[in-house]
This record gives C-alpha cells, structure tokens and sequence, in this order.
C-alpha cells in the first residue's frame, strides 16, 4: 500500500515538523494564533479547489468553528501558501496536500486541540472531526487506489517532504 510507503519516506520531514520547538509553544496565544491562521488558510485554499478535482467528501464530518485574524503573513508563510495554490493546479500534487492537511489535523491536529482547548482566548478556534478513524481510512483508501504509477508516488512523496520543509521554515521564523 502506497500510504505505508509514503509514510517511510515522508517520516524524517513529519517528526522535523511534529517535535519543533515552536509547537510546545502553543499554549502562547501568539503561537497559536499563527497555527490556526496557517492551517485555516491552507484549507481554505485546498476547498476552494476540492470542486474542481470531484474528490468523494471525506469531510462531511468537519466541523470547524474558527476565528482568525487577516494579519499579514510572515515571509514564510506567504512561501508555503503560494506552493499550495500552486499545488492546487495539479491533480497529484493537490491530492497530496489534501493529505497531509488533513490527516494532519485529525491525527496531530487532536492532540493540538487538547492544548488549546486549556487557554480561554483560543478555545473556540479549534478544528474538530468526529469519526476520524473512518475518514483517516477513507482517505487512505482513496489515495491507495489512486496513485499507482512509480512515477506519481515518486512526485507524490517529493511533493510532502518539500511542504514539510516548508512548514518548518514558517515555524522557524517565529520568534514570539
């Protein structure tokens, strides 16, 4: 299965991402603000093309009460928002997104809830799934079935580790 591949590959660029320093820093309201504005923007821009590719709704389940500001993006986080609009042009390559945005919050994105959910002045930004043992398979499932060719699980797995380095660089600019 693809997934149990890409999750190999992918690993060193995920556990960079899962244990930076910035991420204990969450409780701050800064650190998590800037958190939730990265992850609201980024699905923000991945449903905007969800239509586009006819994508089964995984995410009917979502429920998604948040609220962020329109501050001004850090440098960095303008990079890995444009490499997502980017992305999103491509079939492969938005599909990999979907990936790892949403697993990434239904996977880290609970434990990230916990966290959050003890500071007051972020309590109702919070990304919430129910079933999320379904909708992980689902989608695992899907990608399972959809990339097949060496070649696009070779693009696909490139594809993750540059977003995770990127998600790094904008977790590396904080300096709160």
């Amino acid at each position: 299965m693809f997934t149990k591949t890409l999750y190999f590959e992918t690993k060193q660029e995920h556990d960079q991402v899962d244990r930076h320093p910035f991420l204990e820093r969450l409780s701050e309201s800064n650190a998590s603000q800037l958190y939730i504005d990265m992850n609201y923007k980024v699905l923000r821009i991945i449903e905007s093309y969800a239509a586009r590719y006819s994508l089964p709704n995984f995410f009917e389940d979502l429920y998604r009460h948040v609220y962020y500001l329109e501050a001004k993006n850090p440098p960095e986080l303008e990079n890995l928002l444009q490499k997502v609009k980017n992305d999103c042009m491509n079939p492969m390559l938005f599909l990999s997104q979907v990936y790892m945005w949403y697993l990434g919050l239904m996977n880290g994105g609970q434990y990230v809830q916990h966290i959050l959910y003890t500071s007051e002045d972020v309590k109702e930004r919070l990304f919430k799934f129910n079933n999320c043992l379904k909708l992980e398979k689902l989608l695992k499932d899907y990608i399972d079935d959809i990339v097949i060719s060496k070649e696009d699980q070779q693009t696909f797995i490139e594809n993750v580790k540059e977003t995770y380095n990127l998600i790094k660089l904008v977790f590396d600019s904080c300096h709160f």
